[in-house]
């Protein structure tokens, strides 16, 4: 997301572009997927970087290109933006207008030749790679999807598969593409979520430091992660809260400003009673960590102790994951 200049100056913020380990693991099998014209579907939730992805790859691609470095690959964005009535006659066109001069043809069938005559002069004549890119696509019709599937069994010369394919899209593409019995065996499907490997709560705090640089704590950092998934939803809520610094004439994070209830802290960090209880600098006991946790101590002091050290072994497990 895009933050307003004068809200980041106010706290001394440059974000800074993040390409951990999982983003650089995702970007190579995107790249080899348009490599080996694969049917790919890259699902995730909102925000997750699905796009940034994708585009970090196509850069590269156009970069190539622009520098000469064989082959040519040609990629197409399909642009429609009512992607719930978008028609395969559509997509079609889109590479047609890309990839040549040409208008497309009228009539579907001199149409379907008139693509594959293009498409095959550039893929089988002139050895270059073709990339269609539907974003939004868990907005398309099945039959959509399907005949996707079916225009990439084009052929010229006896050769198919004459373009890749990636379809970026909500997890509800994953069930669209799972119920079309015909398609799901030939697309790959690469799943943006933490239980696949990508912005695991390590990932999420190293995203953080590395964006905002030295803004965040590592307390901090730990509480968003907690609260957080996806980096959309991190940036926002930074955001945020830079907003709320700039108006009450502040120019700095205050710990509070991110801290959790002390009871989602422990259920999402996994720390127990006794463990905060032992690392208490005056040795409170189990028992009135509990009543601070579920908001039964009235006493300020030990409420603040409480928290304090939640914060600390919360910033430390961020320490353990990063050595």
């Amino acid at each position: 997301m895009k933050f307003k200049r004068r809200i980041l100056e106010n706290v001394g913020c440059q974000p800074e572009v993040w390409r951990g380990k999982s983003f650089r693991k995702l970007a190579r099998d995107v790249r080899d997927a348009m490599n080996d014209d694969e049917f790919l579907a890259l699902v995730g939730k909102p925000g997750c970087g699905k796009k940034t992805v994708v585009n970090a790859v196509c850069m590269e691609i156009e970069e190539e290109n622009k520098r000469g470095l064989k082959p040519f690959h040609h990629i197409v964005h399909v642009q429609s933006m009512d992607k719930e009535r978008i028609r395969i006659g559509q997509i079609a066109n889109a590479i047609i207008f890309d990839m040549s001069d040409e208008r497309p043809r009228r009539d579907p069938e001199a149409r379907t030749r008139q693509l594959a005559r293009i498409l095959g002069r550039a893929v089988v004549g002139n050895g270059e790679k073709v990339t269609v890119i539907v974003g939004q696509a868990h907005r398309l019709h099945p039959n959509t999807i399907r005949a996707i599937k079916e225009l990439r069994e084009l052929t010229f010369l006896g050769r198919m598969d004459l373009f890749g394919v990636v379809l970026i899209g909500h997890p509800p593409l994953k069930s669209r593409i799972e119920n079309l019995n015909d398609v799901i065996l030939r697309v790959e499907i690469e799943m943006m979520d933490e239980a696949h490997g990508w912005m695991t709560g390590a990932e999420r705090r190293e995203y953080l430091k590395t964006v905002f640089n030295g803004l965040l704590t590592p307390s901090m950092r730990e509480q968003i992660s907690m609260s957080c998934n996806t980096p959309l939803e991190m940036d926002r809520l930074i955001y945020n809260k830079m907003k709320e610094v700039f108006l009450r004439g502040s120019d700095h994070f205050e710990e509070a400003d991110f801290m959790l209830e002390l009871k989602t802290v422990i259920e999402k960090s996994g720390l127990s009673y006794d463990k905060i209880a032992r690392a208490t600098p005056r040795g409170l006991s189990k028992a009135t960590v509990g009543q601070v946790v579920n908001g039964k101590y009235d006493n300020p002091e030990v409420i603040a102790e409480v928290r304090a050290t939640i914060a600390r072994l919360t910033a430390g497990k961020e320490k353990e994951a990063a050595a």
